[in-house]
């Protein structure tokens, strides 16, 4: 071997061992870079539909994978939480919960409470009750969780009026049905809304003066407006009824005259 192929040899050698350095430094400095992948966590959330005042039972549960720094408050991460022991008292729905909806601690009961139309309602509310029939509830068309505005209508006569009393109320219940993904097919007898307190008593009084109709409002967010009362009189638009006589008019009798001059004068003479 000659000294030209063993330098060229030695510098090969060399630019192989450097660039075995370069490449070990490269990935541990990549490294360093790398995002790590965030830890999981399991959620429990409903497998199905799960109506108002159900037990909550196993078969009802199922298990979603969400990324630890993005999980809601008050969610459950355990079976057993929810379930509790084989022979124990059941939790219950406070509220209707969909299918695929995480379980959160606000829609859910303690072991053995009972639910009622109480846990639905919000701070400070209250319950009450509108007798109502198949055109004042909108045909029956009405469901638990609908928003709706109150229309009184009371007076008699051309002193007729209707007024609108509330606005935006939130429907409880249909009769004794409180699932908002039922309806039923006979008309309803009564709607529970739910009311500030000042508005309980507008709507005691109101179902006293008058008849209540309930108009069921868009999903979309609308803003609430002064609507004022409007009366038979603005139906009419403040006009007077035309008085139409059933008995013919007798015709009007033309009278017959003749001028009668003498002279510079003038006489009107009516004939016979």
């Amino acid at each position: 071997m000659n000294i030209r192929a063993l330098i060229m040899s030695t510098i090969g050698l060399f630019i192989a061992v450097g660039a075995v350095w370069a490449a070990m430094n490269d990935d541990k400095e990549g490294g360093a870079n790398v995002i790590q992948a965030p830890k999981m966590v399991q959620l429990i959330s409903a497998r199905r539909d799960i109506r108002f005042g159900e037990e909550i039972t196993m078969s009802m549960l199922a298990v979603q994978q969400w990324p630890g720094g993005t999980v809601p408050e008050n969610t459950f991460t355990d079976l057993a939480q929810l379930i509790g022991q084989p022979d124990g008292e059941a939790r219950r729905a406070k509220e209707t919960i969909r299918k695929g909806q995480l379980l959160v601690s606000e829609s859910i009961s303690d072991f053995g409470e009972s639910v009622t139309i109480v846990q639905a309602l919000g701070s400070n509310s209250r319950a009450v009750a509108i007798r109502v029939d198949s055109v004042t509830a909108v045909g029956g068309f009405l469901t638990p969780g609908d928003y709706v505005d109150v229309v009184l209508t009371e007076g008699k006569g051309t002193g007729l009026r209707a007024a609108t009393i509330l606005q935006d109320i939130r429907i409880l219940g249909v009769d004794e049905n409180t699932e908002q993904t039922s309806r039923s097919s006979s008309p309803a007898r009564t709607v529970t809304v739910e009311v500030a307190p000042r508005e309980g008593q507008i709507l005691a009084l109101a179902q006293k003066a008058g008849t209540l109709s309930l108009t069921l409002r868009t999903e979309r967010d609308v803003a609430d407006e002064e609507m004022g009362q409007i009366s038979l009189a603005d139906l009419l638009r403040n006009s007077e009824p035309m008085v139409i006589s059933s008995a013919p008019e007798k015709p009007v009798a033309t009278k017959r005259t003749v001028t009668v001059r003498r002279g510079v004068s003038a006489e009107v003479v009516e004939l016979e």
